[in-house]
């Protein structure tokens, strides 16, 4: 298979891994190689699905779960010399 054969429509090419690998300072086999093309356009086609999502309804959030602990203050002690410390900033 040439290089540019191996390039598919996620565009992962073997020239692509070789040069990954090589920054890397990785030695893959070829067949190593190739199986790299294969699950690293997989992992980008499946990144493309999901990007067809429709989450327009999807309410932004920070986190996967609500925080039940809320918001802490911040304090600081010891080592950076308490409130007047902080008021110099």
């Amino acid at each position: 298979m040439s290089e540019s054969a191996s390039k598919t429509e996620s565009g992962v090419s073997l020239a692509d891994v070789r040069r990954v690998a090589e920054l890397a300072s990785l030695e893959l086999t070829e067949a190593e190689q190739q199986r790299m093309v294969k699950d690293l356009n997989a992992i980008l086609g499946h990144i493309a699905e999901l990007g067809e999502v429709d989450t327009s309804a999807v309410e932004p959030m920070a986190a996967g779960i609500p925080s039940l602990l809320g918001i802490r203050k911040m304090r600081c002690g010891g080592m950076c010399g308490g409130p007047r410390w902080i008021e110099r900033w």
